[in-house]
């Protein structure tokens, strides 16, 4: 139930993106779509690099698992 009300919003949190880009700017659609897609694959990338280089080990040193384990 938990994992369902985080996606629906997220989904109103990505629809509420589009749709304020697509009142406020005089592109059409396909123009908003894609900035909200630019927006999306940066703040992924963002919260991958956090997670990776600040919050979990540095993963030059703790690459992964011993071969076997």
């Amino acid at each position: 139930m938990l994992l369902a009300l985080q996606v629906l919003c997220s989904l109103i949190g990505w629809l509420a993106l589009y749709l304020l880009l697509l009142s406020l700017g005089r592109r059409g659609p396909e123009w908003t779509c894609r900035l909200v897609t630019l927006s999306h694959g940066v703040l992924i990338v963002l919260l991958t690099a956090y997670v990776a280089f600040v919050d979990g080990p540095w993963p030059f040193t703790h690459a992964g698992l011993p071969a076997g384990s």
